[in-house]
């Protein structure tokens, strides 16, 4: 993968709570072909020292910042204190 020396990398909202029930033995699985290719793209830009900008989505735990979030399909997630919430392993800064 040729990447410019210019680039940078940024990575939005992949969190541990996507990926609970990845375990070693089921790593392979078709579910989780999308962490696998962002893993090989972080470890390009880890490799050539490239800038990698991960971001990760929180909300206070009296779920006073969801506004109207929670109006449609999603449920309650991401909450600060949870252990979901951060950054997948697989991908971890």
């Amino acid at each position: 993968m040729k990447i410019s020396k210019k680039s940078a990398l940024l990575v939005i909202d992949i969190q541990q709570e996507d990926f609970g029930e990845m375990t070693p033995e089921n790593a392979d699985a078709p579910e989780w072909k999308c962490i696998r290719n962002a893993k090989r793209v972080l470890d390009v830009f880890r490799a050539n020292n490239l800038p990698v900008i991960q971001i990760k989505e929180v909300h206070r735990p009296d779920m006073v910042d969801f506004g109207r979030e929670l109006d449609g399909a999603e449920s309650i997630h991401c909450i600060e204190d949870s252990p979901y919430t951060d950054y997948a392993k697989l991908t971890y800064p």
